[in-house]
């Protein structure tokens, strides 16, 4: 406990030299504005955060993330913010995009509080598959996935015939693989069925095709009246539930909203079904919406924020400052949730033990408490430089080439970090900003 004590001394010390640091004043662009406030209409104001990285969990700088009709791009840790934003009060879509890889979209259900956070991350667009438009040709993808194309069915962006090479940047989503949660496209499952009813999805694969002429540029189209055969291969977990025929969906890349159209039909171990235009196709059973919410605590039952939540291998959750997570599931189906080490859960070295419920029609389902290991914890304040009280500010940690970022709204903060780990630490609002660093101390409560 001396050690503990120690450390938390040496925090307070410091976070108040970072406000003296302050003095200089640096100011930030865009000014002075309010703290978040609660609901209003269909829309409430918030602060959205979070990392942005590839698939081999690099961070990634330089990259375009937009949300709400606002456009942000990310810093040298990979991080993005949005301050005091207006989102819509239901669900919100980010947006992330970098040359040479595929765009992220991802819907997120809306939390009230200070911030919600989103991690987002990039696959790299693979090497083309280069197939001629008169003849048509196969595009096989890792997975044992494939795209046929027929002869003769292609036309350029202004919708006159295309007779020459198509690069095709083509990917296999396999759901029950590692990682899928990370990187599905609209990132949670929201569909729109035949009948216009908003549908929670469960998924049983995806194909993404990006088609270009042979600048690898332009975009091309099917055309009118053609269609191209997609073969879905069905993973040996899935076997047990793959029915006959499957639903197939196509993600709306603004909304984020999956819309029914067409079905596949399963044959041996792939479902294979016939599209007319291109973005991502999902073979999909449909279940009614339901919600779920639940709480991530520490060792010591504390709330704790910014821990990824992964639900049934499909979704990927972060939790808000109060520790809680909530999306939309399909009702009737098992929904387990577990805080892993991968997914951007830095400090942990073994994953939370799974929480599990039957997904029940009822407005929401409260899932049990997930509880993770306990490391170091790092607390203090942010003051202002002129009148010496605290103000509400953004606090980034990064260690190596990971970190957390976190809200606060009275400037005070406590969080969960790695133990004996040196750590950078940069507090922003929009008038100043600082940075320290620091080394972190041993486990336990400060």
């Amino acid at each position: 406990m001396k050690n503990v004590k120690t450390f938390s001394a040496l925090m307070l010390m410091v976070m108040f030299t970072l406000a003296i640091s302050i003095t200089s004043c640096k100011k930030d662009d865009d000014g002075p504005t309010p703290d978040p406030i609660p609901p209003s209409g269909s829309t409430l104001k918030t602060n959205v955060a979070g990392k942005v990285t590839n698939t081999d969990g690099d961070v990634m700088q330089g990259v375009t993330v937009t949300l709400a009709g606002i456009t942000t791009v990310t810093d040298y840790r990979g991080l993005y913010l949005f301050k005091n934003i207006d989102v819509p009060k239901d669900r919100m879509v980010l947006k992330a995009k970098q040359n040479g890889y595929f765009d992220c979209i991802k819907g997120k259900k809306t939390q009230t509080g200070g911030v919600n956070y989103v991690d987002l991350v990039l696959q790299e667009l693979p090497a083309s598959v280069n197939i001629n438009a008169t003849s048509g040709g196969t595009v096989n993808i890792p997975g044992g996935a494939r795209i046929v194309f027929q002869a003769n069915s292609f036309v350029d962006q202004n919708g006159n015939p295309y007779t020459g090479t198509v690069k095709v940047y083509a990917r296999h989503f396999n759901p029950a693989a590692p990682g899928f949660a990370a990187i599905v496209p609209g990132g949670d499952l929201i569909g729109k069925n035949i009948l216009g009813e908003n549908v929670a999805l469960y998924p049983m694969g995806m194909i993404e095709a990006l088609l270009r002429d042979q600048s690898g540029v332009n975009e091309i189209k099917i055309a009118s009246g053609s269609t191209a055969q997609l073969r879905v291969p069905i993973d040996p977990s899935q076997n047990a539930m793959a029915q006959s025929t499957v639903p197939l969906w196509h993600l709306n890349e603004t909304t984020g909203i999956w819309k029914e159209e067409g079905e596949a039909v399963k044959n041996g171990n792939f479902f294979e079904g016939d599209v007319s235009h291109f973005s991502t196709w999902n073979c999909d059973y449909q279940g009614q919406r339901t919600s779920i919410t639940g709480k991530v605590l520490d060792c010591q039952n504390t709330p704790v924020a910014g821990f990824v939540v992964t639900i049934n291998n499909f979704l990927n959750l972060t939790t808000n400052n109060a520790g809680e997570y909530s999306t939309w599931v399909p009702f009737g189906y098992n929904i387990t949730a577990q805080v892993l080490v991968v997914f951007n859960n830095g400090l942990l070295t073994s994953n939370s033990s799974p929480q599990s419920i039957l997904a029940s029609s009822s407005q929401i389902n409260t899932m049990p408490d997930l509880t993770i290991q306990c490391g170091g914890r790092i607390a203090g304040t942010i003051k202002n430089c002129f009148i010496g009280e605290n103000v509400p500010a953004f606090i980034s940690v990064s260690w190596g080439m990971q970190g957390v970022q976190y809200y606060s709204t009275d400037g005070t903060f406590s969080f969960r970090i790695p133990e004996y780990t040196n750590l950078n630490i940069v507090a922003h609002n929009n008038q100043n900003s600082g940075y320290l660093n620091i080394t972190s101390g041993p486990q336990g409560s400060i």
